[in-house]
């Protein structure tokens, strides 16, 4: 996929990857990693289910590369904005490449949709696919100049949670600010040992751990052991479990910004996982003995 420099208003330039028509029993994440790498960073960026549904309504099909115009979503999501709809999720802090301003770019909205059009046009997804491992898939994304170190890791996890990578999540792990914070309360430190090094060594001893506090080795995901990124989201929960629960171990953090609402909600549907993860069998089999 050839790079390029402009961009245009009239959808698609030429250069970037023809779309790949879907069947009717395809996902459209699953036609390409280009198609794939586009609708999880547009939906990422966002992060808000309200917000894709309204793109989806006005575009008549939902999001994807064939319908990526610019100035049209652009256009969009002004229009939210301007009947005072919230087009971002509150769950965390989306930041913005300020150089974008540089450019007449001022919209938080537009740069985000600006910094998709500029990836595809450097051609990330490419890079990505033959980046040969999670690292450095991370490294590239890393390169990002809105990316830093725990987004771009987050996004190289969410990607690789498709079809098209299958990179090893137990090679590699960045710890967000959560789970530093979390650790910090977990673990005196005097060794001055990395935040990633701990997570590594607490997956590697898990069994052996949750054996002295409860006489059992760790929890399975359908016999799936905890990963790096579980052990990493583990100590990010404890953080904000704690900053309730033990407050005398508070340090800057002590808000808890969203508090469990036990509404009644509908079933959820049966989960679906990464193929590569291969625990469908025993999911179905879990939801077999469920309904007996």
């Amino acid at each position: 996929m050839p790079a390029i420099s402009l961009r245009t208003s009239s959808g698609l330039a030429t250069g970037f990857p023809r779309p790949v028509s879907a069947s009717p029993s395809t996902p459209l994440s699953a036609v390409s990693f280009e198609e794939q790498f586009f609708r999880i960073l547009l939906f990422k960026l966002f992060n808000k289910i309200e917000t894709w549904t309204a793109l989806t309504a006005i575009l008549g099909e939902e999001p994807r590369l064939a319908n990526f115009d610019l100035d049209g979503y652009d256009d969009i999501l002004e229009e939210l904005r301007a009947r005072k709809v919230k087009i971002y999720s509150a769950a965390y802090m989306m930041p913005c490449p300020a150089d974008y301003g540089k450019e007449g770019i001022t919209r938080k909205h537009s740069m985000h949709l600006h910094m998709i059009w500029d990836m595809l046009a450097a051609e990330i997804p490419r890079r990505l696919r033959e980046a040969g491992n999670l690292e450095t898939a991370y490294d590239i994304l890393r390169g990002v100049r809105m990316l830093g170190p725990f987004l771009a890791y987050q996004l190289a996890i969410d990607l690789n949670y498709g079809p098209f990578l299958g990179y090893s999540e137990n090679e590699f792990i960045v710890a967000g600010p959560g789970a530093e914070e979390g650790i910090k309360k977990c673990f005196r430190n005097p060794e001055k040992c990395s935040e990633a090094a701990i997570i590594t060594w607490v997956t590697r001893c898990q069994d052996t751990a949750s054996r002295v506090v409860t006489g059992a080795g760790a929890p399975r995901l359908f016999g799936r052991p905890l990963q790096l990124i579980d052990i990493q989201n583990c100590f990010c929960e404890i953080a904000k479990y704690a900053r309730v629960a033990y407050p005398e171990f508070n340090n800057s953090r002590t808000r808890i910004k969203h508090t469990y609402d036990p509404k009644p909600s509908p079933p959820l549907p049966k989960p679906v996982f990464p193929a590569q993860w291969k625990i469908e069998t025993a999911r179905d089999e879990f939801f077999a003995r469920c309904s007996i």
